[in-house]
């Protein structure tokens, strides 16, 4: 009964996914998400041959025979950011792409290892080393995060845990 329930979930998500694409010649659909919704938005992107990019999700090596997806499919079409300390994305092996970025908290102090897995400290993380190129202000959101003279700053890497991949 189980079996066919996920079967028939995955057949539903598959279908949405294709019409969505075929009513969308022009734009390339990304899917994305954060935590175990990064790891369903990876496993479905692999399965189906979409692109992802995905925040601070458990690998998938093992799930990989369960899902019906290869190495080369995550390769491919999967990436994934992962915060340095953040113990989620250390759950699994990661097949796919993995950009670290770090995990620092406001001032260059170091941060507590649980505020490491947020969204927004991530999101606020990259805006810090990269900037937007359509300037846009997220000061609001970053504040509790970031100092604005830390916008641009780059930090030499505390010994972060490294992913095995």
């Amino acid at each position: 009964m189980v079996q066919r329930m996920n079967k028939k979930i995955w057949n539903s998500l598959a279908s949405e996914l294709r019409e969505l694409q075929s009513n969308n010649t022009k734009s390339k659909i990304v899917l994305t998400g954060h935590s175990l919704g990064g790891a369903i938005a990876e496993i479905v992107a692999a399965r189906l041959g979409f692109s992802a990019l995905v925040w601070s999700a458990p690998g998938a090596v093992y799930l990989q025979r369960f899902f019906n997806i290869t190495e080369e499919q995550e390769q491919r079409d999967v990436v994934v950011v992962i915060p340095d300390f953040d113990v989620v994305p250390r759950v699994d092996k990661h097949a796919a792409v993995v950009q670290r970025i770090q995990c620092w908290a406001k001032n260059h102090q170091v941060e507590d290892p649980l505020k490491c897995h947020s969204i927004a400290k991530s999101s606020c993380e990259v805006w810090r080393v990269c900037g937007d190129d359509k300037r846009r202000n997220f000061n609001n959101t970053c504040f509790p995060y970031i100092s604005n003279a830390e916008l641009g700053t780059l930090y030499p890497v505390l010994n972060a845990p490294i992913i095995a991949t």
